[in-house]
């Protein structure tokens, strides 16, 4: 049963992560002149880093697991899903699981583009 403080916990870390991207996002879009996703590539990679930071540092100093929901699924999952798909990659491959790691890498990639682009034929096919 999930408690209504967790839950707070994470929403407060999501909107920390939100804002973070929002802020992030801007301040790249105003140093960057070419028309490439420089803002979006720089949270995913950015979120990426500190996510190995932090569990590598929490797998040492224990912290309380409202405290853990509210940085990872919270703040980096409002900064980025990009960490948490980095993460789960590496844990699959640290565990052995290197055939899981390579399809999940591939679906996850491949899929998310293919999807996105339906979505978008959709969209303009049925709504626009």
């Amino acid at each position: 049963m999930i408690h209504l403080i967790t839950i707070l916990y994470v929403a407060l870390g999501g909107a920390i992560g939100a804002v973070l991207r929002f802020s992030t996002g801007l301040a790249i879009a105003q140093i960057a002149t070419k028309p490439f996703p420089y803002g979006t590539m720089s949270v995913n990679l950015l979120g990426a880093f500190i996510i190995g930071i932090l569990w590598s540092v929490f797998e040492h100093i224990p912290i309380s697991d409202n405290l853990r929901l509210m940085l990872f699924t919270g703040v980096l999952g409002g900064f980025t899903t990009f960490s948490s798909f980095a993460l789960e990659s590496i844990n699959l491959m640290k565990n052995g699981n290197m055939k899981l790691a390579i399809i999940y890498i591939t679906i996850t990639n491949v899929m998310g583009l293919i999807l996105a682009f339906s979505g978008m034929s959709i969209a303009k096919k049925y709504f626009i």
